[in-house]
């Protein structure tokens, strides 16, 4: 029996919420329930001012500057810590959110919730809605979309989901490329990185009906992975450094390898948007940001958005058509690997769609990792929490279940 696989959608219940912000710092919300009316309402004006946020701002900040290394006490008292301040925001986010209709579903565990938001309102943490109890997306299965200020289509559609028949267009395996730069210049190194390319690479390696593409370190040059982010996968896992500019779009962009000084090695988000396959579902930008210059103050309200707002190059990639999940800070060793080994788990192996699988890695992060270490809180997904991988078999002869390829 051979195996063939194409892209689901997960059932479930599910809910979905939309968050918009005026120029003039005036709110509104939509919220749908597990059970989505035909007949839909449109966008309700919320009685909450301009500053009805910044009771989430405050602990943003300094949560902030606590994983920069910067932590300052506030007040009379020791500096709360970082769990702590991601509760104070996420209640504050909460409380924000609460006055519509959605409260008493969130509190219930297992809906796929779609959060969408415009640019205003992109970089807060919403998966990180804390009722009192639990963190949303640790008891939910949550994605992001972002809703754009004109009309808008990707360039790009998904190729694997294609209607042929009464079913999508099947393929024989799923295709992976690990693009790791753990030390593009010479000079800072991402242990890291280098360390999550062996775990992927274990992860995937006992998975039947997985071909995995390896592009790490001297291979990964711009050259290189230009060439193939134009060919046919279905994930694109990139580890190393990366550059993010909220208020620049194109200009964000993942590091590469140098070979000489003079080479350019930031592929640019707008060159991402072009090259990318359509036939990628989801990119995993596990990426370390190395261009934030943190304000001195923490307790600068909007300070925290250079670490958080990964906005401006996940654009990209949804702009090319792929779902995009990946970290708002640098990460330790242990946490990432828990991560991604539990993610590509559910994933590839256990056939889960991508918000299980990413809340079935936030989870077993934290198992991980001391309390203190919030690396779980750090993922953020931008795509549709239900889609995934659907294995089928066929009576075809049996292939290899696993290839491992390294591009020289």
């Amino acid at each position: 029996m051979q195996p063939e696989y194409s892209v689901f959608w997960g059932a479930g219940g599910s809910a979905q919420v939309e968050l918009f912000c005026d120029e003039k710092g005036r709110f509104r919300r939509r919220c749908g329930s597990a059970f989505h009316p035909t007949l839909r309402s449109p966008p309700q004006n919320c009685p909450a001012g301009p500053g009805a946020l910044r009771s989430a701002d405050v602990p943003l900040s300094q949560a902030t500057a606590r994983l920069r290394g910067n932590a300052q006490r506030s007040g009379a008292g020791a500096p709360s810590s970082n769990l702590g301040l991601l509760k104070e925001a996420g209640s504050a986010l909460f409380q924000f959110l609460r006055r519509g209709t959605l409260e008493t579903e969130l509190r219930t565990p297992g809906f796929f919730v779609e959060i969408g938001t415009d640019d205003n309102l992109v970089s807060y943490p919403w998966e990180l809605m804390y009722d009192g109890e639990q963190f949303l997306c640790l008891k939910h299965y949550v994605g992001r979309y972002v809703v754009a200020p004109q009309m808008f289509e990707p360039q790009q559609k998904f190729e694997p989901i294609i209607q042929t028949g009464d079913s999508p267009l099947p393929f024989r395996e799923v295709k992976v490329l690990l693009i790791s730069v753990p030390n593009p210049d010479g000079e800072s190194f991402l242990p890291g990185a280098a360390a999550e390319t062996l775990a992927v690479t274990d992860a995937l390696t006992g998975c039947p009906g997985v071909c995995l593409d390896v592009l790490e370190s001297q291979r990964a040059t711009i050259q290189s992975v230009r060439a193939k982010l134009r060919e046919r996968y279905h994930i694109i896992h990139f580890c190393g450094h990366a550059v993010f500019d909220a208020s620049e779009p194109g200009e964000s962009g993942i590091i590469l390898h140098k070979q000489k000084a003079m080479d350019q090695n930031i592929l640019q988000a707008f060159d991402i948007v072009g090259l990318l396959n359509p036939s990628v579902v989801l990119s995993f930008i596990n990426a370390c940001q190395t261009a934030v210059q943190p304000n001195a103050n923490p307790a600068v309200y909007k300070d925290w958005e250079t670490s958080f707002n990964t906005f401006g190059l996940a654009r990209a990639f949804m702009e090319a058509g792929s779902y995009l999940l990946g970290s708002r800070w640098k990460l330790s060793d242990v946490a990432a690997k828990a991560f991604a080994v539990a993610f590509y788990k559910s994933l590839l192996e256990e056939r889960r769609p991508i918000g299980r699988a990413i809340q079935a890695a936030r989870l077993a992060c934290k198992e991980a990792s001391p309390e203190e270490d919030i690396a779980w809180a750090s993922y953020v997904y931008y795509g549709d929490p239900r889609v995934g991988f659907r294995q089928e078999f066929v009576s075809e002869p049996k292939s290899k279940p696993f290839l491992v390829h390294k591009i020289s």
